[in-house]
């Protein structure tokens, strides 16, 4: 497990590397499983800085936050 600290909208956040195939997707929103994305892709996911993951809403969906996709 990769934790890393990054800058975005000019404040830092932590987030955990993370393969799309290691992703529970109970816990993906619609939008991302709609895309079929590559089970060997790597996501950036939100977290704090001791590695627990910071989930949304009711349904607890990962904060995906910068995925290293192609353009």
């Amino acid at each position: 497990m990769e934790i890393i600290e990054i800058l975005r909208k000019c404040k830092p956040l932590f987030v955990r590397k993370m393969l799309v195939v290691e992703l529970d997707k109970k816990k993906c929103s619609t939008k991302f499983l709609s895309h079929n994305f590559n089970g060997c892709m790597i996501v950036n996911v939100k977290c704090n800085e001791n590695g627990e993951l910071d989930l949304r809403g009711k349904k607890e969906e990962y904060r995906i936050i910068v995925s290293d996709l192609p353009q």
